[in-house]
C-alpha cells in the first residue's frame, strides 16, 4: 500500500470514528431523566403541547352505577304493583286472589264470600266461569255438578258470541282436564249446536271437539267433527283472513291428519289442495 492509499484510509477511519461519538452524544441528550427508553421519541415538540390537555379517563369513568338501595327498589316494586292493581277491574282482581289460592275449597268460599258482599259480581261471566274451574279441582260428583251450573251460568251472562265461544272452549278444556272426558264432549256437542255461533266462534270448537273424540278413538265421530269445522267456514264464498284463516287451516291440517293415519292419502291431499285453493297459498 503506498502512502496516498494509507492516507485515505486514516481520513475514512477518522471520520466513522467521529460519526459514532456523534450518535452516542445526541442518545445521550434525549434519554429522559428517569434512564427510561420508553416515550421520549413520542413527545411534542417545545411549543406544540395544546393550550389545554385532554382529561384523563380514570378508571372511575367506567365504573359500574351505583345500585339502587334496597328500599327504593322495593318502593318502585310497590308502586308497579298499585299501578297494575289499579288497571285491573274488581272481578279480575278477586280471581286472581282466587286463583292463587292452593286449596281450591278454600278459593271457593273466598270467592262465595265476595260475591255475597257484592252481588253484581255474579253477574259478570268471568267470574261464573272462575267459579266452574274452582270447582272441578275439587273433590266429588257434587262439585262437577256445581262446575257445569257455574258454567252454564257463565254462557248465560256472556255479552256475545264470542265471549261464548270462548267460555264453551274453557269449561271443555276444565272438563278434560279433570278427567271428565264424557262431560267435556258432552258440554261441547250441546254447546255448539244449542245456539248457532259464527264461524269464527264455532270453527275452534268444533276442531277441540274433533281432538277429543280422536284422543278416545271415536274416528268417526272426530271426521264428522271436524268436516263440519271446515264447512262451517266454507258455506260462505267470502274471504277468510285474520284468526278465521288460523281455525280454518287447523281444521283442514287435522283433518287431512286423521286421513292418512287411516291409510286414505287420496282424502288428505284432496283436503289439503282445497284448502290451498281456499287460501291461495302454494
Amino acid at each position: 500500500m503506498n502512502k496516498e492509499q494509507i492516507a485515505t484510509v486514516s481520513v475514512f477511519a477518522a471520520l466513522l470514528f467521529l460519526a459514532i461519538l456523534m450518535a452516542y452524544f445526541l442518545q445521550d441528550q434525549n434519554r429522559p431523566s428517569d434512564g427510561s427508553w420508553g416515550g421520549a421519541a413520542f413527545r411534542a415538540k417545545p411549543g406544540t403541547e395544546r393550550e389545554h390537555a385532554v382529561p384523563f379517563v380514570t378508571e372511575q369513568a367506567f365504573s359500574a352505577p351505583q345500585e339502587v338501595a334496597p328500599s327504593e327498589r322495593e318502593t318502585a316494586l310497590r308502586r308497579h304493583a298499585r299501578e297494575t292493581l289499579e288497571e285491573e277491574t274488581l272481578s279480575e282482581q278477586i280471581l286472581r286472589r282466587a286463583r292463587s289460592v292452593l286449596a281450591p275449597e278454600q278459593a271457593i268460599s273466598e270467592l262465595e264470600a265476595r260475591i255475597t258482599e257484592r252481588p253484581e259480581l255474579a253477574e259478570e261471566a268471568s267470574v261464573q266461569a272462575a267459579m266452574g274451574e274452582l270447582y272441578l279441582k275439587a273433590d266429588g260428583e257434587a262439585a262437577v255438578a256445581e262446575a257445569e251450573a257455574a258454567f252454564a251460568r257463565a254462557l248465560n251472562r256472556a255479552e256475545d258470541a264470542r265471549a261464548r265461544g270462548r267460555i264453551l272452549g274453557e269449561g271443555a278444556n276444565a272438563l278434560w282436564e279433570a278427567g271428565r272426558r264424557p262431560e267435556a264432549i258432552a258440554w261441547l256437542e250441546e254447546g255448539v249446536e244449542a245456539e248457532p255461533l259464527p264461524a269464527g266462534a264455532s270453527t275452534p270448537l268444533r276442531v277441540l271437539l274433533g281432538r277429543f273424540y280422536e284422543q278416545e278413538g271415536a274416528l268417526d265421530e272426530a271426521e264428522a267433527a271436524y268436516r263440519a269445522a271446515v264447512e262451517a267456514v266454507t258455506a260462505d264464498s267470502g274471504p277468510i283472513s285474520g284468526d278465521l284463516e288460523g281455525s280454518y287451516r287447523q281444521a283442514c291440517l287435522s283433518l287431512a291428519r286423521l286421513y292418512r293415519g287411516q291409510d286414505r292419502e287420496d282424502a288428505a291431499a284432496a283436503i289439503a289442495d282445497a284448502m290451498r285453493a281456499r287460501l291461495g297459498g302454494p
